[in-house]
């Protein structure tokens, strides 16, 4: 299995996992908007280059996700994921309430045109096990 470091700071880590196609990102603390749109069109950028097919995000550790980053994320990254080629993505959210009725809005807002499914899990373990089930039918 071959995986490497994208990124490894105070805001994320961020790996790409060549051998069973995933982008894993678990974020290491709340990060401020320009940093979070900064770590998210850099991980669309890996999947895109490495034709990535499954995304693991551990988000415990964000406590909000700011209107603006919310309507970014719906309008702009949203359509660019979309278009990635991947065929799931496992959210581990964060409880926080400011963190996780805007990530609900995205998800829910999205899923009737999403090309991949999406789910969300308690443990990234739990996530990853579900990505790499071969035996779950892809919609």
């Amino acid at each position: 299995m071959y995986t490497f470091v994208i990124r490894d700071d105070e805001h994320a880590l961020v790996e790409v996992d060549l051998g069973n196609s995933m982008f894993r990102l678990t974020w290491r603390e709340q990060a401020s908007s320009e940093v979070v749109r900064r770590i998210l069109i850099q991980a669309h950028m890996q999947v895109v280059q490495y034709d990535l097919r499954y995304w693991l995000s551990d988000s415990r550790t964000l406590t909000m996700l700011m209107p603006a980053d919310e309507e970014w994320i719906k309008v702009t990254w949203t359509p660019r994921i979309f278009e990635a080629g991947l065929k799931r993505m496992a959210i581990v959210p964060s409880n926080a309430d400011l963190y996780r009725a805007p990530l609900d809005r995205i998800v829910d807002g999205a899923r009737s045109t999403s090309p991949f499914s999406v789910q969300f899990f308690e443990r990234p373990e739990d996530g990853e096990r579900w990505l790499l089930d071969r035996s779950v039918a892809v919609a």
